[in-house]
């Protein structure tokens, strides 16, 4: 009886020592870790990235702006872009060069082919304007 007592008790302790976790279960933990640690690079990559293009777009927003794309002094936005003070070649970079200019001793006006003008004071400065 102690012949079996013993062998039941080495066949317990033998089963007790088997790791619980079969050999398949194991690699896939370690796929799933490799996994991870590729997704944490990848997740720095883009983080790294996204730095980058928030840098551009801040230098970008940075430059002066004031000047339109078209300038043309059909397109009523660039007239609304006008303000007092305004030099002549800041004009002319919105409008676009005028199709008659009259000069007159205290200011001079700018004629577009649309209808509107531009009047400068003697300084050559925007004293007002009529918008076609």
């Amino acid at each position: 009886m102690t012949v079996i007592l013993r062998v039941a008790l080495l066949t317990a302790l033998t089963t007790a020592s088997i790791p619980a976790v079969a050999p398949a279960q194991g690699t896939a933990i370690d796929s799933l870790n490799r996994r991870v640690v590729l997704l944490e690079g990848k997740v720095a990559d883009l983080k790294q990235r996204v730095r980058m293009l928030e840098t551009l777009v801040k230098a970008d927003s940075s430059l002066d702006r004031s000047a339109p794309a078209r300038t043309t002094s059909g397109d009523l936005a660039n007239w609304r872009r006008l303000s007092r003070g305004m030099t002549m070649s800041t004009v002319r970079g919105l409008l676009g060069e005028p199709k008659s200019v009259a000069t007159l001793p205290t200011f001079t006006m700018w004629q577009y082919p649309d209808g509107g003008s531009v009047n400068f004071s003697s300084d050559d400065k925007v004293q007002g304007w009529m918008e076609p």
